[in-house]
């Protein structure tokens, strides 16, 4: 229908769909060629040749239909960009995929463009062969009036190419009704009008028709600005929109999580007030005791629900802050949202539970260790040194490996520093799994952390705080465990965290 401005939008609607749903590259490659297309009717041959060089990246993996139709408009791109040699390319290319179909509709066309390639690059002998196989073709497969007027047009060029001019005559003056003729063909076909005067030497009529095709190029160049102004100007209003949309999304975030903050802050208040009037008031030491566990572990969920709040806002905020500058050059913005989607479901999956399998606990660490890198450029290596026989249905307490690997991040190493490097190796043995966690950084800096306002020191008082509060209730203990390398090896330097687990722990409070 011409509406290239809705066209436009429902290509890139589709594309922020394709995003989100994580489609296949096939599917892209289908946009890509449709919005190339658009692109090309609109006469921007940058941004048609910008979407048409994304689309033949996954060329190779397309079906031959889907390689047959992206060969065409690669054709029609080269055709329209006078680059007749590379667009003969395309369109043998797009010949020898019609075969494959047995649809003689895709033949007919090939040879049809075939036909009109070789008349401009002025080779009559090969552009008469491929006419004359879609005027066989054609009447088989449409009766559509517009066909029949663009191969007769091409007949035509072709009689005048060759001067017979009486076969020329009686192509050119058949009747057509033109409401049904696009004005491109209309175009081409007053351009032979001309010519074909001019060869008869009526330079009268020759200059009657001169004037027609330059009334018609106008009408047609109005017709294009007209739509690449509308399209610009949708194009324009939807990034408007987004932009103002991410914006109004990510305060409304920021005033969510802020609060929830004052609302657990308070409720732990609330508690914390309750917990002392009760120990006061409570006569019975039996009573006391069961009192004072049931209200530490509400105490325990909350501070660790506090933490993961905590971290939420603050991976949030550092992804807003990374992604929304580079919002339209950033080529990797899908996999940075991608890396948040997953680093939220996680933190929401956890939010009320104080213990997770060793498997999630490992793949929260490696969603963050990724986006660290990806965000802030950081040259730190991790190794991850797992044994095989390790059990990853584990239980261990939740953001017990998270924390110290976040300060390594944080504190440990300084910019200059090229050979950065942590190490966490985890085993079993006897019944104990085994997490060893190590740096080769600056060293152990518990002052560094407090002085901190981002920093997790909060997050280590309340997994000592909740190994205590376990401990208590087993007979074989968790050991948790942080040291300044420098201590026992002087020639050393960096941060290890020791943890071990016994495999038959029993987490219940």
């Amino acid at each position: 229908m011409n509406n290239f401005t809705m066209a436009t939008y429902f290509y890139q609607k589709a594309k922020t769909t394709a995003d989100a749903q994580q489609l296949n590259s096939e599917t892209y490659s289908a946009i890509n060629t449709g919005l190339a297309k658009v692109y090309l009717n609109l006469n921007n041959f940058k941004m048609a040749g910008y979407y048409l060089n994304l689309a033949e990246k996954n060329y190779k993996r397309l079906t031959p239909y889907k390689q047959f139709v992206f060969a065409n408009i690669k054709a029609d791109y080269y055709y329209s960009t006078k680059n007749y040699q590379k667009a003969l390319n395309w369109y043998i290319k797009a010949s020898k995929l019609s075969k494959t179909f047995k649809l003689m509709a895709y033949t007919g066309i090939t040879e049809c463009n075939l036909g009109e390639i070789y008349l401009l690059l002025n080779k009559t002998d090969s552009a008469k062969i491929y006419l004359d196989k879609a005027y066989i073709l054609i009447p088989k497969i449409s009766n559509n009036e517009n066909i029949t007027f663009y191969i007769n047009g091409l007949y035509a060029e072709l009689a005048l190419k060759e001067n017979n001019l009486k076969r020329a005559k009686e192509l050119l003056f058949k009747h057509y009704d033109l409401s049904r003729i696009s004005r491109q063909n209309i175009y081409h076909h007053t351009k032979r009008l001309e010519s074909f005067y001019e060869k008869k030497g009526d330079f009268s009529k020759a200059y009657f028709y001169s004037k027609q095709v330059n009334h018609l190029s106008d009408s047609l160049n109005k017709r294009i600005t007209s739509n690449v102004i509308l399209e610009f100007d949708s194009r324009y209003s939807a990034e408007t929109s987004h932009l103002k949309q991410d914006l109004i999304i990510s305060k409304s975030k920021a005033e969510l999580q802020t609060t929830r903050l004052i609302s657990i802050l308070s409720i732990s208040a609330l508690i914390i007030g309750i917990i002392t009037i009760f120990i006061i008031i409570s006569n019975s030491r039996r009573k006391r005791d069961s009192r004072f566990t049931r209200q530490v572990t509400t105490i325990t969920k909350l501070r660790m629900e506090n933490v993961r709040n905590r971290i939420s806002p603050h991976v949030l905020y550092n992804i807003l802050n990374t992604v929304i500058p580079t919002f339209k050059h950033d080529d990797n913005l899908v996999h940075l949202f991608r890396i948040l989607v997953q680093s939220l479901r996680n933190n929401l999956i956890i939010s009320d539970k104080m213990t997770v399998t060793l498997e999630d606990e490992m793949e929260f660490v490696k969603n963050y260790i990724e986006f660290r890198k990806k965000a802030n450029n950081s040259r730190i290596e991790v190794n991850w040194i797992i044994s095989p026989d390790v059990p990853l249905d584990t239980l261990i307490i939740s953001m017990i490996i998270q924390i110290p690997v976040e300060n390594s991040f944080k504190y440990a190493f300084e910019d200059e520093q090229d050979d950065a490097q942590v190490d966490i190796n985890i085993s079993t043995d006897n019944n104990v799994l085994y997490i060893i966690i190590v740096d080769n950084g600056i060293g152990f800096n518990q002052g560094k952390q407090i002085g901190d306002k981002n920093s997790t020191g909060i997050g280590l008082k309340i997994i000592f705080q909740t190994i205590e509060l376990l401990n208590r209730r087993n007979q074989e203990k968790i050991f948790f465990n942080i040291e300044d390398i420098k201590n026992f090896s002087p020639d050393m330097h960096g941060t290890k965290t020791t943890i071990n687990i016994p495999l038959k722990y029993n987490f219940e409070l």
